[in-house]
């Protein structure tokens, strides 16, 4: 798994808040938890965050990422290759009942924040809210959350073990790796939110997952095949794509075997300022480990450049993103179908 660093934070609503103060309070006089927010909230109990905004709903947002800041700078976010396949299994994903959810990062949200009181201040023509999420509360939504993946985890672990499929198993495992990425990171929110430390013995744990996968991963075998006059570049973005999945590269046999091509025809533009090509991709992927083919990946498009090398150049960009986005989507939607 790869650390990214954290971007720039970003709120956005999932669900309607569920607020105790549906009315905005307003006069001369700021309420007292504008500038201590803790005395109604103690921080042993809560976390809170104060925002304000020239409208309630900037001023709950504002408030909402001062609560996110205090995890923005100590949540490790980790990103890999096997959340692929939990977004596309709607089995896998989370299904907590959520009063609000906030983004702090990279794919990575809090639970349970919210709006507690509102005022506006007419001299200032300013907003403020004060948004609260309750410690208890929400470390046992989680500990609930990490309860449940554990138990996928343990299920997802013994097909892995009963199959006898290397396919199969590697879509076991993966799921298994995504979801124990999310516990780690659930782990690192509880380090915050917890009042005492949180211990948990995982149903399988980390390392034993890691060290499966790495092990079948060489036993999973690739074949590339170019077709006559495919530039040698697109093998190089078609080994990338493989690479993200770790399958090992060969010459013979293989459990998949990749065909494609890349044609280039000049575009009768009929004009002088600029030149260009009509191309086609196309992939073909044999499934040697079920005797099945899949349907073709095929992509056609026209592309411009102010010089044929100019545009030779757009083409082979495009065709990139192409193979190491979204034919390697489809390739991954394919196997978590297994």
């Amino acid at each position: 798994m790869k650390s990214l660093s954290f971007i720039l934070l970003s709120v956005m609503f999932v669900f309607a808040c569920s607020s105790s103060q549906n009315t905005v309070r307003q006069g001369d006089e700021k309420p007292e938890w504008i500038d201590n927010p803790y005395k109604l909230f103690p921080k042993s109990m809560y976390l809170v965050g104060v925002g304000t905004g020239d409208t309630r709903e900037a001023a709950e947002n504002n408030a909402f990422g001062s609560i996110a800041k205090i995890f923005r700078s100590k949540i490790q976010v980790q990103q890999s290759v096997y959340e692929q396949f939990l977004e596309t299994d709607t089995q896998f994903s989370s299904t907590s009942q959520l009063k609000r959810r906030t983004t702090v990062g990279a794919d990575e949200e809090l639970k349970n924040i919210r709006t507690e009181q509102t005022y506006f201040s007419p001299n200032e023509g300013l907003y403020y809210a004060l948004a609260v999420l309750d410690r208890s509360e929400t470390e046992a939504m989680y500990e609930e959350e990490l309860q449940e993946n554990d138990r996928k985890i343990g299920e997802l672990y013994g097909l892995y073990k009963k199959s006898n499929n290397k396919i199969h198993q590697y879509t076991y495992l993966a799921k298994a790796l995504a979801l124990d990425g999310q516990n780690q990171a659930i782990e690192q929110k509880l380090d915050i939110i917890a009042v005492q430390k949180f211990q948990r013995e995982p149903s399988v744990s980390s390392r034993t997952l890691q060290e499966e996968m790495r092990s079948l991963r060489e036993r999973i075998t690739v074949q590339l095949q170019p077709e006559e006059g495919t530039p040698d570049e697109v093998q190089d973005y078609m080994r990338e794509m493989i690479g993200k999945l770790g399958f090992k590269m060969v010459n013979g046999n293989a459990d998949f075997i990749f065909t494609y091509s890349l044609t280039l025809k000049p575009a009768n533009l009929q004009r002088n300022d600029a030149t260009g090509f009509n191309w086609k991709l196309t992939v073909v992927v044999k499934d040697n480990t079920k005797g099945y083919t899949l349907k073709a990946f095929n992509v056609e498009k026209r592309t411009l450049g102010i010089s044929e090398e100019q545009a030779q150049a757009k083409v082979l960009r495009s065709v990139h993103k192409e193979c190491t986005e979204n034919l390697y989507k489809q390739f991954v939607a394919y196997l978590t179908s297994l």
